[in-house]
C-alpha cells in the first residue's frame, strides 16, 4: 500500500458501532467476484443481559470503564475542537489517555482505538490511528502506510477491527472519475494493518461484524431524466469477511431495477438491508431487501438532492435509519416493513436514535454528565450518586476545564465492562510528569518570566515549562526551536519537521498554526537552525527563519491565542 496525501478538506461525521464478540471470520486475499449476496441470518455471538435494577454499592468505582472526552485533557482547533481522551480506572480515578483525539471504538478486553490528529494549518490534516490497552497503559499506531481520516466500522474479534481510510476523498467528478476508499483489518495487539478493498464508499458493517455493504462508483449506461450515459453513479456490494470475497448485490427481484442504488443500512438484526435506488425517471426510492428470501421492495420516493453528475454524492439531510427490526424512517415518512403500513414520520431522529444517559455494558447503571458532573442513575431513572470530574481527575490539565461553556463541555463517549487496572498509568501520564521537588530537572527559575528547556528522551523531546511558579511538561514533540512571545502568555515552536505550532503558557496542548515544510533544508533533510522572531506592535504574526539557507515565511496566530 503506498503512502497517500488527503488534498482536501472534508467534513466528516463519525459513527462508532457498538462492541460485540464475533467468533470465526479470518481475513485472507483481496476479494473475488462471486454470484450472489449470502443470505444467511447473522446471529450476534454475545448477547448483553436485559437492564435491571442494580443492587450494587454505588461509588466512583462504580463508574469504572467509563470514557470521556474533554479539552481539559487537551485541545486543538480547526473545524471544531479535538478533544483528549481519558478512562475511569477500576479505583474510580479518572486517567489521561489522549490529547487531541476522536473515539472511535472499545473492546470488550479494553482497547480503546482513537484518531489522533497531525497536521500543519487548520485545513490540512494527517490522521493516524492509534489503540491504547487499558490493561497495560501502552499505546500503539496503527501501521497502514496511509495519510487520511479515518473511519471505524467495527470490531472483528476482541483484538481485531475492521476500518475505513478515506483519502482524497470524492465520490466523483463528472462523467467518471472514482477514486474511493480503502477497507482494512487491524490487529490492536500488534499495530499491523492489511487491505481488505478498495476504490469503495458508503459503508456499513452488518451488526455481527461479518458483512460490509458498500458501493463502487460506474457509469451510467443508461439515459435518465437527470443523467446522461457516461456520468457518475453507485453500485452496490457486500463483502464477506469470513470467505473475504465481494460479490455485486443483485437487484433481479424487483420489477424495475434503480439505475443506481447506494447508501446502505442494515436493520438492528441484520435480516434485512435498505439501499437508496435513482430509477430511470429521475426519482430516488429507499428498496429493503430481504436477506433470507431474497424479495426486495421499493417504498415511496424521497427527496434526494444531488446534481446531474453527482460530484458530491447524494445528500439527504437527516438519512433514512432503521428505528428498530421492523420499522424504517425517512424524514417523508416511516414505514412497518412487516405489514407494509406507512406513518407520519417521527419529527426529530436524534430523540430515538440517541440517549442523554449512558447505560453501562452490563446494563446495570446508566449515567448522565451535567457541567462537569457524573449524575449515576438506576436503569429506572432513580438517582443515586454524583461526583465532579474534578475529584475524579489529578493530572495536568488545559486552562479550559471539565465544567466549560457549551463549545467546551466534556462529553460521555462510551462506558466499557473493561476498565485500566488501578495504579496503571497511560504512557501520556508517565511521559509527561509535572515539574517537582522530585523532579527538579524538569523546574527552572521563573520568578522573573517564562522559562522554557528541553528534556531529550526515546520517545522525544519534552519542553519543561516553568512560569508563575508553576512547572509542567508537554510532550513527546519533535526536535525543534521554540520562541516566548513578548508579553509572555504564549510561545511558538516549530518542529525540525517544518510543524508551526503555538501554546498559551499554562495549557497542556500545542495548536497547529502553519508549516514552513517547503524550507529547503527540510526538503533536503538537512537539520535546520531555526529563529522564532515577534514584533512587539503586532503578535498577531510570527516569523521563522531558517539560517542555512537564509528563508523566512510569516505565520498567522490565531486570536484566541495571541490576544486569549
Amino acid at each position: 500500500m503506498k503512502k497517500r496525501v488527503v488534498y482536501l478538506t472534508v467534513v466528516l461525521l463519525f459513527v462508532s458501532l457498538a462492541c460485540q464478540v464475533v467468533t470465526g471470520p479470518v481475513v485472507g486475499t483481496e476479494p473475488t467476484s462471486g454470484p450472489a449476496v449470502p443470505t444467511t441470518s447473522p446471529q450476534p455471538a454475545i448477547a448483553l443481559p436485559e437492564p435491571t435494577s442494580t443492587l450494587e454499592p454505588v461509588s466512583e468505582k462504580s463508574l469504572a470503564g467509563l470514557i470521556v472526552s474533554s479539552p481539559a485533557f487537551g485541545a486543538q482547533q480547526g473545524g471544531g475542537y479535538w478533544r483528549g481522551l481519558g478512562i475511569v480506572n477500576e479505583a474510580g480515578e479518572l486517567i489521561h489517555v489522549a490529547n487531541e483525539a476522536w473515539y472511535l471504538g472499545y473492546s470488550p478486553t479494553g482497547l480503546l482505538v482513537y484518531q489522533h490528529g497531525y497536521g500543519y494549518g487548520l485545513e490540512r490534516y494527517a490522521y493516524n490511528l492509534k489503540v491504547y490497552h487499558a490493561a497495560t497503559g501502552r499505546t500503539l499506531e496503527i501501521n497502514d502506510g496511509l495519510e487520511g481520516i479515518k473511519e471505524f466500522l467495527g470490531w472483528v474479534d476482541p483484538a481485531r477491527f475492521v476500518y475505513v481510510n478515506h483519502y482524497e476523498w470524492l465520490l466523483f467528478e463528472a462523467y467518471g472519475y472514482f477514486e474511493g476508499s480503502e477497507v482494512l483489518l487491524a490487529d490492536g495487539e500488534s499495530g499491523e494493518a492489511s487491505l481488505l478493498f478498495e476504490h469503495a464508499f458508503q459503508f456499513k458493517a452488518s451488526p455481527d461484524r461479518s458483512r460490509i455493504a458498500y458501493t463502487t462508483g460506474t457509469k451510467m449506461e443508461a439515459e435518465s431524466e437527470t443523467m446522461q450515459p457516461g456520468a457518475g453513479c453507485f453500485e452496490a456490494h457486500i463483502y464477506d469477511l469470513a470467505s473475504s470475497t465481494s460479490t455485486r448485490f443483485e437487484t433481479d427481484g424487483l420489477t424495475e431495477p434503480p439505475l443506481c442504488m447506494g447508501y446502505p443500512e442494515w436493520s438492528p438484526d441484520g435480516k434485512r438491508i435498505a439501499w437508496i435506488g435513482y430509477f430511470q425517471d429521475g426519482t430516488f426510492h429507499p428498496i429493503i431487501f430481504n436477506l433470507q428470501d431474497g424479495t426486495g421492495v421499493a417504498y415511496p420516493e424521497i427527496q434526494v438532492h444531488g446534481s446531474s453528475q453527482f460530484p458530491g454524492g447524494w445528500s439527504m439531510g437527516y438519512g433514512p435509519a432503521w428505528i428498530d427490526e421492523h420499522t424504517f424512517w425517512t424524514e417523508a415518512y416511516e414505514v412497518d416493513v412487516l405489514t407494509g403500513q406507512e406513518a407520519s414520520p417521527r419529527e426529530n431522529t436524534w430523540t430515538f436514535l440517541s440517549s442523554p444517559a449512558v447505560t453501562r455494558a452490563d446494563g446495570r447503571l446508566a449515567v448522565e454528565l451535567n457541567d462537569g458532573v457524573l449524575e449515576i442513575q438506576a436503569v429506572n431513572g432513580a438517582a443515586l450518586a454524583s461526583y465532579a470530574l474534578d475529584d475524579l481527575y489529578h493530572g495536568g490539565r488545559n486552562r479550559i476545564g471539565f465544567d466549560a461553556g457549551e463549545e467546551f463541555q466534556a462529553l460521555i463517549e462510551d462506558w466499557g465492562l473493561f476498565a485500566p487496572p488501578a495504579g496503571v498509568e497511560s504512557e501520556l501520564q508517565a511521559g509527561s510528569v509535572p515539574a517537582t521537588a522530585e523532579n527538579p530537572d524538569a523546574a527552572g527559575d521563573c520568578s522573573t518570566g517564562v522559562v522554557i528547556t528541553t528534556r531529550d528522551t526515546s520517545k522525544g523531546d519534552y519542553l519543561q515549562i516553568c512560569a508563575n511558579d508553576e512547572q509542567y511538561e508537554i510532550g513527546p514533540v519533535a526536535k525543534g526551536a521554540f520562541g516566548v512571545a513578548p508579553t509572555g502568555t504564549f510561545f511558538v515552536y516549530c518542529a525540525n519537521n517544518g510543524a508551526v505550532y503555538a501554546a498559551l503558557v499554562g495549557d497542556l496542548t500545542l495548536h497547529v498554526i502553519g508549516s514552513v515544510k517547503d524550507f529547503a533544508v527540510i526538503q533536503r533533510g538537512d537539520v535546520p537552525q531555526f529563529v522564532i522572531e515577534f514584533d512587539e506592535n503586532d503578535l498577531s504574526t510570527v516569523t521563522i527563519r531558517e539560517l542555512s539557507y537564509n528563508q523566512s515565511q510569516v505565520i498567522s496566530i490565531p486570536r484566541s491565542i495571541s490576544t486569549p
